[in-house]
């Protein structure tokens, strides 16, 4: 990683990864190879990290522009070019990693959107990664290493062109230095040359990483370039902040009035027209002044008012601000609230429908009352805290209807604020599946890949676990007499196993019979599965 700036989960993927390689230069056992399936995935959500945090980075680019497009249409171009570089240089070590699948497992092309190296059965195939990266000649200048290596080398210029200060951005393809051992190599013998398909696909989600991190760098220095107070702020001007604009009769408006620049030592002048009568190009009060319910202290007005009548509230001001030569210059606002009956909200998080057997999250509030003075109730289950400010959870029994009934203490009584109903269900069925498909053509090597039936919840709010309990697998052909085994869990059993790998194409594959657990231990019939081998 660049700039000395690695988060601790890449320097832990990092290590992990070196001390891998020096075990299987020491002939380790195949079962070390499985480790870089957990450091491969490592790096990948390491990369798809730094995908999302550079997002964040260019919608910050995005609100710039659109403040101030002389100053930051420079940078902006320069931060888009940086994308571009980044993704397509990612899109092709991922083609690459892509073709290593398909000649390393045999694996059909569209099967290698899905196929990760959990699943690859040649972890320690170093025959044909070296034919495709190194090719034909020693030094692997025939190799597809060698066009990788070019794209690193143009994509480390291209980027450093587009910064005013060189940084490092982290990416060498530097030949190392010969050895006695090893004698002089090529940074694409170095990397590729005899080493195990896991360890290869390990390095490049690696290099995938590092070029995010370097995108990271780029468009971090070009942001850096732009004083973001410059468009935030180009005038002063007064201000008005109000905790709450929507208050309850009875109870209290309170404001924030402010000049944005203001100085701790010298409080400005402020007068207050409740009724919000305020010329704001004269910058004067029109109407009758009224400073009683103001407090001033440390360069900010405090206005607190009693609310009584029911409606919409306008109100407005001038402040005046001493100048450095004595005298004083107005800043006029407006602002208004709006004075409302109590009234409870409630919600639930995921959607209108309370179901059986899981913790429904809800949302429970009461305008302008804390949290801990609302007291909801539910019928037919139960409620508890769900783990922060106005946040339940619910427990429901039986299908039907809830009311939820909510109280809340307001001037020390409490008082009915309102009630919702919600529907109470069972969960949905889930969606029984192999492979992640529902059915239809499937290649022999991807069915035998996998380990068992899986149900899915399709187009589900909730993230929910079911279990399934046993199926049954058919396997039928032409020629051959049809033929069935069972399983009492979600695995596919050996006997299955042994009857995939003897299938032809054509041939088919049933799995019937498939039962669930949901959580809330009712058992499902999930139907059927049918695939054709091909």
């Amino acid at each position: 990683m660049s700039s000395g700036k690695q988060t601790p989960r890449a320097k832990m993927i990092g290590m992990m990864y070196l001390v891998l390689t020096a075990l299987l230069a020491l002939n380790v056992s195949k079962d070390i190879l499985n480790a870089f399936v957990i450091v491969n995935k490592g790096l990948e959500t390491t990369t798809e990290s730094f995908g999302q945090k550079n997002e964040v980075t260019y919608k910050a680019f995005d609100f710039a522009l659109k403040n101030d497009k002389n100053k930051v249409q420079e940078f902006y171009d320069k931060a888009q070019k940086a994308k571009s570089y980044s993704n397509e240089l990612v899109k092709y070590i991922e083609d690459l990693k892509k073709e290593l699948y398909m000649k390393v497992d045999g694996l059909a092309k569209n099967v290698t959107d899905t196929t990760t190296l959990e699943y690859v059965n040649s972890k320690d195939n170093m025959d044909i990664p070296g034919e495709i990266l190194i090719g034909s000649t020693a030094d692997g200048a025939k190799g597809k290493a060698r066009l990788l290596k070019l794209k690193l080398d143009d994509y480390n210029k291209n980027m450093l062109a587009l910064l005013k200060d060189k940084i490092d951005l982290g990416i060498d393809t530097k030949d190392p230095a010969a050895s006695a051992e090893e004698g002089k190599q090529s940074w694409e013998t170095h990397q590729f040359d005899h080493t195990p398909f896991a360890a290869v696909i390990t390095l490049l989600s690696k290099l995938q990483s590092d070029v995010k991190n370097a995108e990271a760098d780029v468009i971090n220095n070009l942001f850096s370039n732009i004083s973001q107070s410059d468009f935030k702020f180009d005038a002063l001007a007064a201000r008005v902040v109000a905790p709450n604009s929507y208050i309850l009769s009875g109870n209290e408006y309170t404001a924030d009035i402010f000049v944005s620049a203001f100085s701790t030592t010298l409080d400005p002048v402020i007068e207050i027209s409740p009724n919000g009568q305020v010329d704001t190009v004269k910058n004067v009060v029109t109407g009758k002044i009224d400073n009683s319910n103001l407090k001033i202290d440390k360069g900010m007005g405090k206005y607190t008012v009693r609310t009584s009548a029911e409606g919409p509230v306008k109100w407005g001001g001038v402040i005046k601000v001493k100048s450095p030569d004595g005298s004083f210059k107005p800043y006029s606002f407006k602002s208004e609230y709006l004075v409302a009956k109590p009234a409870a909200v409630v919600s639930a998080d995921k959607m209108n429908v309370l179901y059986i057997g899981v913790d429904n999250p809800m949302s429970i509030s009461v305008a302008g009352v804390p949290s801990e003075k609302v007291k909801p109730s539910i019928t037919g289950g139960t409620l508890s805290p769900g783990g922060g400010k106005g946040k339940y959870l619910s427990r429901v029994t039986a299908p039907g209807k809830a009311i939820v009934s909510v109280s809340a203490e307001v001037g020390g009584k409490l008082q009915p604020m309102g009630s919702m109903e919600y529907r109470i269900k069972y969960i949905p069925d889930p969606v029984a599946k192999v492979a992640n498909m529902k059915g239809g053509n499937i290649s022999k090597a991807v069915l035998q890949a996998q380990g068992g039936v899986i149900p899915t919840l399709e187009d589900f709010v909730f993230d929910l676990n079911f279990v399934v309990t046993a199926f049954s697998m058919t396997r039928s052909g032409k020629g051959i007499d049809p033929k069935e085994a069972k399983s009492t869990s979600n695995l596919i059993t050996q006997e299955m196993k042994d009857m995939i790998k003897a299938s032809r194409t054509g041939d088919k594959i049933y799995f019937e019979g498939i039962r669930a657990k949901g959580p809330d231990g009712r058992t499902r019939d999930l139907g059927s599965l049918s695939f054709t081998v091909q």
